[in-house]
């Protein structure tokens, strides 16, 4: 039996964790991908729910564009939390805003 508590805590675990501080420069932005996560999951069970998963729950995601857009939320939180290229600054990176 899996609940969103028990989905989402390794994902929290990990944010604590020595590692992560070592390998981010602002780990406090993967606190972001844990709500993503767990709305992505919830996706994925409300369409199993619906009757709309007919194959792998794997394929259905990769057809889901719902899901894509999770995953680039999710993958722009994970390079803020990495931090620049080596040797520069988000303030290099002059986005014309």
């Amino acid at each position: 039996y899996l609940n969103y508590e028990s989905a989402s805590t390794p994902v929290t675990l990990y944010i604590n964790s020595p590692q992560a501080q070592v390998i981010y420069q602002a780990p406090g932005y993967l606190w972001g991908v844990a709500p993503f996560f767990l709305l992505w999951l919830s996706r994925l069970w409300l369409m199993a729910w619906r009757g709309k998963v007919r194959d792998d729950p794997i394929v259905t995601v990769l057809r889901d564009p719902a899901s894509w857009l999770l995953l680039l939320f999710g993958l722009a939180l994970l390079i803020f939390a990495h931090g620049p290229p080596e040797g520069l600054s988000w303030s290099d990176f002059n986005l014309g805003f």
